[in-house]
Parts: C-alpha cells; sequence; structure tokens
C-alpha cells in the first residue's frame, strides 16, 4: 500500500516513472509545462468568448423586448385614435420604421452562425496519431492551443461584426422612443 503510494506520488505529481529500473522524465519538461500554459491560456480566450457571445445575445433580447413594449404601449394608444396632425403620424410611422429595422438588427445578431464559430476542432487526425503510436502529451497541448488561437481569432472577427448590429438596435430603439414621445405630446 504505501509502496503504491510513493509510485503514485513520483509519478503524478514528480513526473517520473520507473521503467525497467531505469528513472526517465515523462513529459514534465519546462516545454511541456509552457505548452500546458498556452493550453490553458487558449481554452481560457475561447471560453470568453463564449460568454461575450452569450451575454450579447442577452443584450439583444432585452433591446428587443424593451422596442416591443415601447411600440405596444404607445402604439396602441396612438393608433386608436383616428385624427392625428401631420407631425404625429410622422412621428408614428418614424416609430414603426425604426421598430421594424431594430428587430431586423436584432436578428442578424441572434442568427446563428455555424459555419463562422470555431469553438471546436476535428480530432481525428490525433486518433490517427494515437493508433500508430505517435503522440505524445507535448504534442496534443502544443497543437490544441495553436487551434485554439486560430478559433480565437476567427471568432473576434465574427464578434466584431456582430456588434455594429447591436449597436444599431440600441440606436434604433432609442430614436423609436424619441418618435413615440413626440407622438404623445
Amino acid at each position: 500500500m504505501i509502496i503504491r503510494l510513493i509510485r503514485w506520488i513520483f509519478t503524478n505529481v514528480i513526473g517520473v516513472t520507473t521503467v525497467s529500473g531505469e528513472n526517465r522524465a515523462d513529459d514534465r519538461t519546462p516545454l511541456a509545462d509552457s505548452a500546458a500554459v498556452l493550453w490553458e491560456e487558449a481554452r481560457r480566450q475561447v471560453s470568453s468568448q463564449v460568454d461575450e457571445v452569450d451575454v450579447l445575445r442577452n443584450r439583444s433580447v432585452a433591446i428587443l423586448s424593451i422596442a416591443s413594449l415601447v411600440a405596444g404601449l404607445f402604439g396602441g394608444r396612438i393608433v386608436t385614435t383616428h385624427h392625428h396632425p401631420a407631425y404625429v403620424t410622422a412621428a408614428i410611422a418614424g416609430a414603426l420604421v425604426c421598430f421594424g429595422l431594430s428587430v431586423i438588427a436584432i436578428i442578424v445578431v441572434l442568427a446563428p452562425r455555424k459555419k463562422k464559430w470555431k469553438f471546436s476542432e476535428n480530432l481525428s487526425s490525433y486518433f490517427d496519431d494515437l493508433n500508430r503510436g505517435d503522440l505524445r502529451p507535448l504534442d496534443v497541448t502544443g497543437m490544441l492551443a495553436q487551434h485554439s488561437e486560430v478559433s480565437r481569432q476567427a471568432n473576434q472577427t465574427v464578434l466584431d461584426g456582430i456588434y455594429p448590429w447591436f449597436t444599431v438596435a440600441c440606436v434604433l430603439v432609442g430614436i423609436q422612443v424619441v418618435a413615440w414621445g413626440v407622438a404623445i405630446l
């Protein structure tokens, strides 16, 4: 029991195993540790992007809800009266146009971009290397870190393209509120 514990400590904590009476280091070199740090950082960055996409989509749904509430509240009151001055009719038309355009902008933000997002990697090449016996943990860690960085850069381009649509939706909702206010006053 104690011998197993000592072997486990040497193998899992220190990184030294005994093979045929000879000690050797198991990929526990500074290079392997550096690759592990890079892989961890790459995973953290991609995970951060996933969270950023979720937050942006949640905010978009909130903006859409606000636009719908404002249109429903003000539009229901004003449209029921039949006689409007010209500026009220123009304000109502402007508010409805802004509402429609904000809905389109939010749909652009919320629409899935399955072919553009890169949050995973095809692991088939790793399995081929594993079956041939050519796969070392250092290689896997390094390749996954490199792929994650490429994915992060590609995802950032997509994310940067979504933010202007969100900004447009926010501005349109603001203009819609002002237009409804003009129509009421």
